[in-house]
């Protein structure tokens, strides 16, 4: 599946250390649809939120979401220089097992 995403509309992404390893923990089970709060402070990005909106509609609020946010984190990474380097390696490892 092909989908194209912007850069307006993002608030959070996971530039620090703390913030992947917080991402990566969350990555560890299925993320719901219905549990989107949890990515506050980490990604946070429009696209990707009606994206997940349009997609629980559809499927229905035990979706998971993990590959949604995956795809989207790997469309951030091209543009990560400014990002901690043990942060892109962790999400890197995200993005390879989800995406």
């Amino acid at each position: 599946m092909l989908i194209k995403f912007k850069k307006a509309g993002t608030w959070d992404l996971p530039k620090t250390i703390n913030q992947a390893k917080k991402l990566e923990l969350l990555f560890r089970a299925p993320i719901k649809a219905s549990d989107i709060n949890k990515l506050k402070g980490l990604i946070g990005d429009d696209d990707l939120f009606d994206l997940i909106s349009s997609e629980e509609k559809v499927f229905g609020k035990n979706l998971d979401i993990r590959g949604m946010i995956a795809r989207k984190l790997e469309y951030f990474l091209k543009d990560s220089s400014s990002w901690d380097k043990e942060s892109i390696s962790i999400c890197k490892n995200i993005v390879n097992k989800f995406a």
